[in-house]
């Protein structure tokens, strides 16, 4: 059985798709998902609808989370869709899928590691644009 069957056993921080792009330097999918599993060391889901990825934090996360620059913790109460555990990358009316799996022993994300991607990537749309 999935250890993210039920709800309390985790909370996600929700992090927009720009955001997440600008922290990695790119927006392509393997990239991406390739940084986010070093960067956060654990689970994340992306939500390709939704244009958000959810990065899975231990429960009570979201007590300590202060939401800013559009990203906030989903706490207790929260329903969340999971994608199946073998499926990585989008498809046809399936929009949800693991941007980053879950490794054996890597239930969470480094929630400091969270903290600093989402500062890098705000810092970085922040920046002035530079004309070339």
């Amino acid at each position: 059985m999935s250890p993210y069957c039920r709800s309390e056993r985790f909370e996600a921080v929700r992090i927009p798709d720009g955001l997440v792009h600008e922290a990695v330097e790119s927006s392509e999918d393997r990239v991406v998902a390739l940084a986010l599993t070093l960067a956060l060391e654990g689970p994340v889901i992306h939500d390709s609808r939704g244009r958000n990825h959810y990065a899975l934090v231990e429960p009570g996360t979201a007590e300590r989370w202060r939401a800013r620059d559009a990203v906030e913790c989903l706490g207790y109460g929260t329903h969340l869709g999971v994608p199946d555990m073998g499926r990585d990358r989008s498809a046809p009316g399936r929009p949800l899928y693991w941007a980053a799996p879950p490794g054996p022993g890597s239930y969470f994300c480094r929630v400091a590691a969270v903290r600093l991607l989402v500062r890098v990537g705000a810092a970085r749309l922040a920046e002035p644009e530079v004309a070339t």
